[in-house]
């Protein structure tokens, strides 16, 4: 898959309870940032971990800046602990800083369009980036994060998700099986899967249901997952896995 720009294009204003407990006001915001795939954000980011966010968003840890009265960037620097690295040299349980692009200024909540803050004791797989000054920064929005404690709402980036959790976390799968599925492409065109069969996959966060089918030589596979169709050119699911 190639890297895609994309532009958030829209300016809502919500009313929701906020970070505080205290009704506050959400204003998503246009933000421009680059899609990437499976491969190419493991490659990109300097650190993946799966993570606990320790601390709420609040005005402490919140920077908005104006120019001429409109806001010219947002952030936030979140306090979470490493439960589990992955990529990277940080030891568990270890605290670590993450800027994301959410902030809270005077009752208002201002985020990234369709993007939620960390929710306070959330654990969220991450891929992360380094800033120019050399601060984690979560790697193009929910293009870099996973929501483990819901992780089949994770919708936006279903290669993502399949990809991560096939390869960290699944039980009862192969070294090959996982290293083919993190291989397949996401196909363009989509397939009849009346004839399917249907693979649970266990992990720790979420029991993941696969539905596939193989060509009658048993040569490919084509895998439907998160709405998302995944073609191998060699079987992972299906009962001739070597």
């Amino acid at each position: 898959m190639r890297r895609k720009l994309v532009v958030l294009s829209s300016l809502i204003l919500a009313l929701l309870i906020g970070c505080s407990g205290k009704p506050s006001k959400t204003i998503e915001i246009d933000l421009l940032f680059y899609e990437y795939s499976y491969i190419e954000i493991k490659n990109i980011s300097v650190l993946i971990a799966v993570i606990e966010c320790i601390d709420d968003l609040s005005e402490s840890n919140s920077i908005v800046e104006y120019d001429n009265n409109v806001i010219s960037s947002f952030r936030s620097t979140r306090s979470v602990k490493i439960i589990q690295s992955l990529k990277g040299d940080i030891p568990t349980e270890s605290i670590i800083s993450v800027i994301e692009y959410s902030a809270y200024s005077n009752g208002i909540v201002y985020t990234a369009k369709n993007y939620q803050p960390m929710r306070t004791k959330g654990r969220y797989f991450l891929f992360l980036s380094e800033n120019s000054e050399g601060d984690y920064i979560i790697t193009s929005l929910d293009n870099g994060r996973i929501d483990l404690d819901f992780v089949e709402t994770n919708t936006k980036y279903p290669e993502i998700v399949a990809k991560t959790m096939i390869e960290y976390f699944a039980e009862g799968l192969t070294s090959e099986q996982r290293d083919r599925f993190v291989l397949a492409e996401v196909s363009n065109v989509l397939h009849d899967f009346s004839s399917s069969e249907y693979c649970n996959v266990d992990t720790p966060f979420a029991n993941l249901q696969f539905e596939y089918y193989s060509t009658p030589l048993n040569s490919t596979e084509y895998i439907w997952f998160l709405g998302v169709e995944f073609v191998s050119s060699t079987p992972i699911f299906g009962s001739n896995v070597d």
